[in-house]
């Protein structure tokens, strides 16, 4: 048993660091998350809004 012996110390194990923490400490991945998830959003509005529009029938 090594932690009956002195001098043996046992670590605890390294705990795993979520996903949602490393994604908010990216200061890169957090400036493209707001670059891109406004600019799909406004290309899909965009594309909702021409489908919606009438054609021209003269």
């Amino acid at each position: 048993m090594a932690a009956d012996q002195p001098g043996v110390s046992e670590q605890p194990p390294k705990a795993r660091v979520p996903w949602q923490q490393i994604a908010f400490d990216d200061v890169f991945l957090l400036l493209m998350a707001g670059l891109v998830v406004p600019t799909i959003f406004y290309i899909v509005w965009g594309l909702i809004e021409l489908s919606r529009v009438q054609l021209f029938q003269p």
